[in-house]
Protein backbone atom coordinates (compact mmCIF):
# COMPACT_ATOMS: atom_id res chain seq x y z
CA UNK A 1 0.00 0.00 0.00
CA UNK A 2 2.97 2.48 1.20
CA UNK A 3 4.79 1.53 -1.76
CA UNK A 4 2.19 2.49 -4.31
CA UNK A 5 1.24 5.54 -2.74
CA UNK A 6 4.85 6.41 -3.24
CA UNK A 7 5.34 5.59 -6.72
CA UNK A 8 2.33 7.64 -7.61
CA UNK A 9 4.01 10.84 -5.42
CA UNK A 10 6.77 10.25 -7.86
CA UNK A 11 4.55 9.69 -10.75
CA UNK A 12 2.96 13.21 -9.90
CA UNK A 13 6.12 14.92 -9.12
CA UNK A 14 7.32 13.80 -12.34
CA UNK A 15 4.33 15.53 -14.33
CA UNK A 16 4.68 18.52 -12.32
CA UNK A 17 8.27 18.97 -12.81
CA UNK A 18 7.70 18.43 -16.68
CA UNK A 19 5.12 21.13 -16.49
CA UNK A 20 7.83 23.23 -14.39
CA UNK A 21 10.33 22.50 -17.48
CA UNK A 22 7.92 23.83 -20.09
CA UNK A 23 7.55 26.62 -18.06
CA UNK A 24 10.92 27.82 -17.36
CA UNK A 25 11.77 27.08 -20.61
CA UNK A 26 9.14 29.13 -22.24
CA UNK A 27 9.42 32.05 -20.03
CA UNK A 28 12.00 31.78 -18.05
CA UNK A 29 15.39 31.16 -20.58
CA UNK A 30 14.33 33.64 -22.78
CA UNK A 31 15.62 36.47 -20.14
CA UNK A 32 18.48 34.62 -19.08
CA UNK A 33 19.50 34.55 -22.08
CA UNK A 34 18.95 38.60 -22.44
CA UNK A 35 20.78 39.14 -19.07
CA UNK A 36 24.04 37.11 -20.26
CA UNK A 37 23.89 39.10 -23.82
CA UNK A 38 23.53 42.42 -21.72
CA UNK A 39 26.40 41.53 -19.45
CA UNK A 40 28.66 40.95 -21.94
CA UNK A 41 27.38 43.87 -24.04
CA UNK A 42 28.38 45.64 -21.13
CA UNK A 43 31.66 43.86 -20.17
CA UNK A 44 32.51 44.98 -24.04
CA UNK A 45 31.66 48.57 -23.88
CA UNK A 46 34.39 50.90 -23.26
CA UNK A 47 33.90 53.65 -21.22
CA UNK A 48 32.46 56.94 -22.46
CA UNK A 49 36.18 59.23 -21.87
CA UNK A 50 38.29 56.66 -21.76
CA UNK A 51 38.57 56.93 -17.50
CA UNK A 52 37.97 54.51 -14.83
CA UNK A 53 35.06 54.56 -12.60
CA UNK A 54 34.69 56.60 -9.65
CA UNK A 55 35.05 53.73 -7.23
CA UNK A 56 38.57 53.99 -6.24
CA UNK A 57 42.09 52.53 -7.69
CA UNK A 58 40.96 49.02 -6.70
CA UNK A 59 37.83 48.93 -9.07
CA UNK A 60 40.24 50.36 -12.29
CA UNK A 61 43.34 47.74 -11.26
CA UNK A 62 40.02 44.87 -11.24
CA UNK A 63 39.33 45.75 -14.61
CA UNK A 64 42.91 46.55 -15.91
CA UNK A 65 43.98 43.28 -14.70
CA UNK A 66 40.92 41.56 -15.50
CA UNK A 67 41.65 42.45 -19.14
CA UNK A 68 44.75 40.52 -20.04
CA UNK A 69 43.55 37.47 -17.86
CA UNK A 70 42.99 34.38 -20.55
CA UNK A 71 38.74 33.94 -20.37
CA UNK A 72 37.83 30.95 -18.07
CA UNK A 73 36.94 27.84 -19.16
CA UNK A 74 33.39 27.02 -19.59
CA UNK A 75 32.30 23.92 -17.58
CA UNK A 76 28.84 23.17 -18.86
CA UNK A 77 27.62 25.23 -21.97
CA UNK A 78 24.92 27.30 -21.94
CA UNK A 79 22.96 24.86 -23.82
CA UNK A 80 23.25 21.85 -21.39
CA UNK A 81 22.40 24.18 -18.53
CA UNK A 82 19.21 25.92 -20.46
CA UNK A 83 18.24 21.89 -21.35
CA UNK A 84 19.04 18.60 -19.67
CA UNK A 85 20.33 20.58 -16.40
CA UNK A 86 17.06 22.44 -15.97
CA UNK A 87 15.03 19.15 -17.32
CA UNK A 88 17.06 17.38 -14.75
CA UNK A 89 16.98 19.71 -11.82
CA UNK A 90 12.86 20.32 -12.27
CA UNK A 91 11.88 16.84 -12.77
CA UNK A 92 14.15 15.01 -9.66
CA UNK A 93 13.21 18.00 -7.62
CA UNK A 94 9.23 17.52 -8.62
CA UNK A 95 9.51 13.70 -7.97
CA UNK A 96 11.17 13.65 -4.54
CA UNK A 97 8.88 16.51 -3.71
CA UNK A 98 5.61 14.78 -4.40
CA UNK A 99 6.94 11.42 -2.76
CA UNK A 100 5.98 12.36 0.82
CA UNK A 101 2.79 13.98 -0.11
CA UNK A 102 0.67 10.90 -0.57
CA UNK A 103 2.14 8.75 2.61
CA UNK A 104 -0.52 8.99 5.36
CA UNK A 105 -3.76 10.13 2.85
Amino acid sequence: MVGSLLLRGMLVGVVAGLLAFGFARAFGEPEVDRAIAFEEMTKAAPHANGEAHAHGDAHAHTEAHASTEAPEQELVSRTTQAGLGLLTGVVVYGMLYGMPNFVGK
